[in-house]
């Protein structure tokens, strides 16, 4: 993609400008629509957190458990006691 400064824009006639926006593809981020599955968010995008709660768990993958703990829960369930009064 080739970059365009304004005073190369202003320096040329009136169409020639115009067809050289056309020509080139622009790109900016201006809405969170058009980052949609995108790797990077523009930091005037991002969620205005500290670094640490941004990079923690959310809460559907802190209730998730492992397979290893499935197997501990089915294999010892919670015992049970009575007690005699």
């Amino acid at each position: 993609m080739a970059k365009i400064k304004a005073w190369d824009l202003c320096s040329k006639e009136e169409e020639e400008p115009l067809k050289q926006l056309y020509e080139v593809e622009l790109w900016w981020p201006y809405s969170e629509g058009q980052l949609k599955g995108k790797e990077c968010k523009h930091l005037g995008l991002r969620p205005k957190k500290t670094r640490a709660m941004r990079q923690r768990l959310n809460k559907h993958e802190e209730n998730l458990t492992t397979k290893k703990r499935q197997r501990k829960e089915r294999l010892y369930p919670l015992q049970k006691y009575a007690v005699k009064a």
